[in-house]
């Protein structure tokens, strides 16, 4: 791909500014655009050889947003070695191909090329098969009911702060989350679900609800401590 000018740089990087807005599907032969819509003699030739490099089934499409530009594809099963799993690649890159890998933002992408349920993974490999040619990265996203074996199994969400535990940013205008919590509520529901697991519980079988209703519980014993 041609080196962009100064301009086209802060062109790109003043729209990378603006609030997130959903992805669009762009032609397969826009993967060097320099102006959506308009195919380079590049862009076609990319075109012809990635038609060709995944007409079996892969179903390649292009996404882009004013942040990104995302290849999405499936994964054939003969390529991957989770049984019964169906996996898409993203391969994503900022619009104007800087290192920017930020991940919230890599969340709302999976979540709008995939679905809110999917999971996803990034790998980080030995060095001796490691892949770093350009400012692209690649996630590999799970369908449900699939679930990574690893990471955390309750949802927290917190809202921003500053303090002694670290500090979370604002959420950006249209995506802050309904179900923000306060910081300190955090540390209660871990401390509700490590009792739930020193009693034996599995921890998948530990629901929110549940969690929920015994962090009512405890605020309801609190007050009426308080009061007496």
């Amino acid at each position: 791909m041609a080196k962009r000018t100064s301009k086209e740089r802060a062109l790109r990087k003043k729209r990378m500014s603006r609030r997130w807005q959903p992805f669009v599907e762009r032609p397969v032969d826009s993967l060097s655009h320099n102006t959506p819509g308009k195919p380079t003699q590049q862009g076609v030739a990319n075109a012809a050889f990635l038609n060709n490099k995944f007409s079996e089934g892969n179903n390649l499409s292009v996404w882009e947003n004013n942040r990104y530009l995302v290849h999405r594809e499936n994964v054939p099963e003969a390529n991957h070695d989770f049984t019964n799993t169906h996996i898409v690649w993203l391969s994503i890159k900022a619009i104007d191909d800087s290192a920017r890998h930020d991940w919230r933002e890599f969340q709302w992408i999976k979540n709008e090329l995939c679905g809110d349920d999917w999971e996803a993974i990034e790998v980080y490999p030995s060095e001796k098969r490691m892949v770093d040619s350009c400012n692209q990265f690649h996630m590999w996203c799970f369908e449900p009911p699939f679930v990574v074996p690893l990471g955390w199994w309750e949802r927290f969400v917190v809202e921003e702060n500053s303090s002694e535990f670290g500090s979370q940013r604002l959420w950006e205008e249209g995506k802050k989350p309904e179900d923000l919590i306060p910081e300190k509520d955090v540390f209660h529901k871990e401390r509700i679900i490590q009792d739930l697991l020193d009693s034996g519980r599995d921890k998948h079988s530990i629901t929110r609800e549940e969690v929920e209703t015994q962090k009512q519980i405890d605020n309801q014993l609190t007050e009426q401590e308080n009061k007496s």
